[in-house]
């Protein structure tokens, strides 16, 4: 588990009353303000990973109740705010902004936020966050190009060791500051951010969200508010706050890589409408209700969305709003879905400029699984694709050699020269974009987790899945088209009151090209919903994180006693059974003359599934008969031991 660092933190006393409660929670008056000189270092590491910090929180390490640390709300500089009011339940939020550097971007994993319900105990009463993310100021133009407001996305809420108080009364308690770390995963350029979020708890104050607290500072940075819908700064009396948060995940270093997975769109509406910076269509018209492609929540690899290409659909996606590629080696990914009795059509341009474009490859999923790939011949170089299943396509291009390659899945379906074009007559030595078109009237293609590169996919994830076998274990698969450096599996589990924890490790295959199953079986599962995820790791330390899957755990059903195994035996055996609700067990063991000869369960059971094995070293060769009696029920079955 990631730790959590001190960071500057603010929070707010409940006085008001209606809608003021809902937007802010101030102070009453202050006698003289005695403010706590406290020596002593911050108590906690930052988290791992950290890319941003937009603290301080605490001015007071060790100065809060019972030696924790405290924000304290500075009276004499006639400060008054304890925190904003970013309630769910009032349609209320906050926002701040962040600056991806120039370089090769971020893959952001987690944001971590802050929050707090006056009168709750250190036992967090935070169980919602939800989170947007805007390329430029909400108020003045930006565009929200992931997540939304109605998705919540919190992964966990645990006590920051931090006490929202007062200079005049430094070790209150009844402010106890939560950190709550939000599920994100996406890829930013470089460029400004603001990040939009708002919280849910299960007590009437609040949530509310301090900002940065610096000692002898009023002004501590640029957030807003947005109450029930209507922007504003976020003052305390004239002066302009900051609010704290911290963006988890890792820099892609020098390179350029862009990832969607559409999760942060609203399925239903267009894709090129709703982010008209990496997207657009064939004649660059954004919302066309013929080219612009939709979202849908019908397929998907990842998450619950995809971008659904339908006849006339002409989605295209620009590699650099700079200009097209020149060197390098260039990687394009997606994973695709065709239904049955469905086709679908995509190409990589060379140039990308309306009736002058140049096709460097293109690609036709024909019905029935036959596929035509050309690259560098007007002769299609023919395939199998696979109906009705998520399958990964990859694109490379070498620019500094003047090659090419096209995958479907684990295969290689063609290299060819890249300057010779798709149908050989000639392409200059550059990539500009993808076009995803809607050729026939047939065409129905789903796309997801679109990437494009300049470093390969580590792994390539085509397939994870739970299911539940009859002990009540979750058998968890999976599958890889090839690996990069992979050093192995993480296997996380949370529930839906718990966060992530490591369950056990799968080792990978290191670096191979050929596709690669593997299966965990989690013997301890709870009973009800349990998440699952992988945390790919690579033999230099670097991860990610797989899609997460759902899996219900369902109590046993029946009273149920199973047929030993083996049988015959020599001299042990394996007995299973269930019972489907708490109570005394009796489970023993009868010769055939009906004298009881072993006892292996006598008493109190919870509901469950069970496993026990029969030792029989001291008896001899026979049949024998075992008993599986609760106050309701009882099964007999045979057995035999051969010695």
């Amino acid at each position: 588990m990631k730790q959590f660092f001190s960071v500057l933190f603010f929070f707010v006393f409940v006085t008001g009353l209606s809608f003021a409660q809902d937007a802010y929670d101030k102070a009453g008056e202050q006698t003289t303000p005695v403010v706590p000189i406290i020596k002593g270092e911050l108590q906690y590491e930052a988290p791992a990973a950290i890319l941003f910090d937009n603290g301080p929180l605490a001015n007071a390490p060790g100065g809060g109740f019972g030696g924790a640390d405290a924000s304290v709300l500075q009276t004499a500089l006639t400060l008054t705010l304890y925190g904003f009011g970013h309630q769910v339940a009032s349609n209320n939020s906050m926002g701040d902004d962040f600056t991806v550097p120039a370089g090769g971007g971020w893959q952001v994993d987690q944001m971590q936020f802050f929050a707090y319900q006056t009168g709750s105990t250190t036992t967090s009463t935070i169980n919602d966050i939800r989170v947007q993310i805007w390329n430029g100021d909400p108020t003045a133009g930006g565009t929200v190009i992931w997540g939304d407001l109605t998705t919540n996305r919190l992964a966990s809420s645990t006590f920051s060791n931090i006490y929202r108080s007062i200079d005049t009364s430094p070790l209150d308690s009844n402010r106890p500051i939560m950190v709550q770390t939000a599920t994100i995963g996406t890829t930013l350029a470089p460029g400004t951010y603001w990040v939009q979020w708002m919280t849910g708890g299960t007590l009437a104050s609040g949530p509310w969200a301090p900002p940065i607290t610096i000692t002898g500072q009023t002004t501590t940075g640029n957030g807003k508010q947005n109450l029930a819908g209507v922007w504003g700064d976020a003052l305390d009396g004239s002066f302009p706050q900051g609010l704290p948060f911290i963006v988890i995940g890792s820099e892609l270093g020098g390179g350029s890589t862009y990832f969607e997975d559409f999760e942060g769109f609203i399925a239903g509406q267009q894709v090129a409408c709703q982010d008209p910076t990496n997207w657009t269509t064939w004649s660059n018209l954004p919302c066309n209700a013929t080219e612009d492609a939709y979202i849908s929540s019908t397929y998907a690899f990842s998450g619950t969305k995809s971008a659904k290409i339908v006849q006339n659909n002409d989605l295209v996606h620009i590699v650099d709003a700079a200009g097209p590629k020149t060197s390098g080696k260039w990687y394009i990914s997606f994973m695709t879905y065709i239904p049955t009795g469905k086709a679908g059509y995509f190409n990589t341009l060379a140039l990308f400029a309306g009736g002058t474009s140049n096709w460097g490859m293109e690609c036709y999923f024909d019905l029935g699984g036959a596929g035509r790939f050309f690259g560098g011949s007007a002769t299609p170089t023919t395939f199998t694709w696979l109906v009705g299943s998520w399958q990964m396509v990859q694109v490379i291009v070498d620019l500094d050699t003047d090659q090419a390659e096209f995958w479907y899945g684990p295969t290689l379906v063609k290299s060819w020269q890249w300057t010779l074009g798709a149908s050989g007559a000639g392409s200059p030595l550059q990539v500009d974009a993808n076009d995803f078109f809607g050729a026939t009237a047939v065409d129905e293609l789903y796309f997801d987790d679109y990437r494009f590169s300049d470093t390969a996919v580590p792994v390539e994830l085509t397939s994870f899945t739970g299911n539940v076998n009859s002990l009540g274990q979750v058998i968890l698969n999976w599958e890889t088209a090839t690996e990069v450096n992979n050093q192995g599996f993480e296997i996380e589990r949370r529930t839906e009151t718990s966060e992530y924890r490591t369950i056990g490790f799968v080792e990978g295959n290191g670096t191979i090209s050929e596709p690669r199953s593997y299966i965990y079986t989690d013997v301890n599962a709870e009973n009800g919903i349990n998440y699952y995820r992988l945390k790919q790791i690579d033999f230099n330390g670097t991860y990610e994180y797989s899609p997460e899957v759902e899996v219900d755990v369902n109590g046993p059903l029946s009273f149920d006693l199973a047929q030993n195994y083996p049988n015959p035996f020599n001299p042990s055996t394996s007995i299973k059974y269930s019972v489907p609700e708490s109570g005394n067990i009796r489970l023993s063991v009868f010769n055939i003359v009906g004298e009881e000869v072993a006892v292996l369960v006598d008493g109190f059971s919870q509901a469950g599934f069970y496993e026990v094995t029969f030792d029989a070293s001291n008896l001899s060769t026979g049949v024998y008969l075992y008993k599986l009696q609760s106050a309701n029920s009882v099964q007999t079955k045979k057995m035999m031991l051969l010695k």
